[in-house]
């Protein structure tokens, strides 16, 4: 998994060795551990961690992280893969589940996002339908919908919910599109959508593909992208 960094300059990273993997942070000096093979799985029914690969970036901001990780494995216990935070807690080593991969209540989770006290989580959910979505959660509660992809759309995967103060940015697919959104509250913008939005110096070309993990800063006034047009890729600022 990637490392992050947050405003402070502490940093969240995957590190193994001596038949051990785990999730360690950076906070002031290195480094201090969150969890590894020998922590217990919040509501995993006694058994530890045994992966934490299946994420692609974990986050952290203000010294607090989200992380992805999986237990289970054996014969008599599925592979579950869940999302798990130490946010809002009274100890950075306090971790709580923020949703796993059960097909009860979900069927996908993807890489968190923290910002403040808050986690951003964009993830399939089937109650009380199956539908793609972007939570908040606040540190105990996962009540809050910051968007749903709309019937006929998906959130893209490879694509991210990225979080910033109360803006998230996101990309919703469907049969016939693929877009780019920042969402703030109620409102909703299109950052580009292929085969629609210029490319800026592309000579009049649109965009033919976006890649994953577009990014949104400053509660939503900045927000940055990879794109594709023929046979060129570009970074592009909004």
């Amino acid at each position: 998994s990637k490392p992050s960094i947050d405003n402070e300059g502490n940093v969240v990273f995957n590190g193994s060795g001596s038949n051990q993997l785990g999730i360690y942070t950076s906070i002031g000096i290195c480094c201090q551990k969150i969890a590894d093979f020998n922590t217990p799985v919040p509501n995993g029914g006694g058994l530890t961690f045994n992966n934490f690969s299946g994420g692609v970036s974990n986050d952290i901001d203000g010294g607090r992280v989200a992380f992805t990780g999986k237990f289970g494995g054996l014969a008599v216990n599925p592979d579950f893969e869940g999302v798990y935070s130490n946010v809002g807690q009274t100890s950075p080593r306090d971790l709580v589940e923020v949703a796993v991969i059960d097909d009860l209540e979900w069927s996908d989770v993807g890489d968190p996002w923290v910002d403040d006290d808050v986690v951003a989580l964009r993830g399939r959910r089937l109650i009380p339908d199956d539908h793609s979505t972007v939570l908040l959660w606040n540190g105990w509660d996962l009540s809050h919908s910051f968007v749903d992809a709309d019937a006929g759309y998906r959130l893209a995967s490879s694509g991210e919910a990225s979080l910033s103060g109360d803006a998230v940015m996101y990309r919703r697919l469907s049969s016939s599109s693929n877009e780019l959104f920042i969402s703030t509250g109620n409102v909703t913008e299109t950052v580009a959508a292929l085969n629609s939005t210029p490319v800026p110096g592309g000579g009049g070309a649109t965009f033919k593909n976006f890649a994953g993990f577009p990014v949104v800063d400053r509660n939503g006034q900045d927000a940055a992208f990879v794109g594709y047009f023929g046979s060129k890729v570009g970074v592009y600022k909004w």
